[in-house]
């Protein structure tokens, strides 16, 4: 029996389980199960490590400033220490102000940025350090908080529906959720991943 997060080296390489597992063998569940591989196993039992990788979630679609005021929470996860630049422009592509920041980031962490003198229209957040970038793209209107689409609209969750970047649905739980961009949005189909309802449901969906 295995839980999530314990790893093992298989036929080669060196796997880790995404959740409790018993059973199954790596390398013979699929892309999306629950053993996802991590590298190469050398001979002595050891892990050649990947390469440093960097991640950014927590971004919604949409956005509302109050008198040009807007707090935007992101999450980033790195796989080792590493100084991260996050960077807020506008539909101009000029920096926001309060929308730059370089934060130490080793594993995961969530960073606030409180913007000023945002105005309607598409703005763009991007992270990066050295060779690593990420980029995502929200709207952001005039008047009030956060505004998630209107409730009612989205259907609900089905697993195994084959759902794209930027879809939305209604989870267990009753909120909204958005699918990931690519490659998280390959696990929305995953009823591992059932928004309101999994443990893990924020590695493939962003709640609104």
């Amino acid at each position: 029996m295995y839980n999530g997060g314990d790893s093992v080296n298989h036929a080669g390489k060196s796997w880790r389980a995404e959740w409790w597992t018993r059973g199954d063998e790596p390398g013979t569940t699929g892309e999306w199960g629950v053993w996802r591989a991590t590298g190469n196993s050398d001979c002595g039992g050891g892990e050649i490590p990947e390469d440093d990788t960097l991640a950014m979630s927590g971004i919604n679609g949409q956005y509302a400033a109050d008198n040009g005021a807007l707090s935007l929470a992101v999450t980033l996860e790195t796989s080792s220490l590493m100084n991260v630049n996050v960077t807020v422009t506008d539909t101009a592509g000029y920096p926001v102000t309060g929308g730059e920041k370089v934060v130490a980031i080793d594993g995961k962490q969530t960073i606030t940025l409180n913007l000023s003198g945002v105005e309607a229209g598409q703005h763009r957040i991007t992270a990066t350090s050295d060779t690593l970038n990420q980029t995502a793209t929200f709207n952001v209107k005039d008047g009030g908080t956060v505004t998630p689409p209107p409730g009612g609209e989205h259907p609900d969750y089905v697993p195994g529906t084959a759902y794209s970047e930027g879809d939305i649905v209604t989870g267990a739980d009753g909120n909204l959720y958005q699918c990931k961009p690519w490659p998280y949005s390959g696990w929305c189909a995953n009823a591992s991943y059932a928004p309101g309802a999994s443990n893990f449901w924020s590695d493939a969906w962003d709640k609104l």
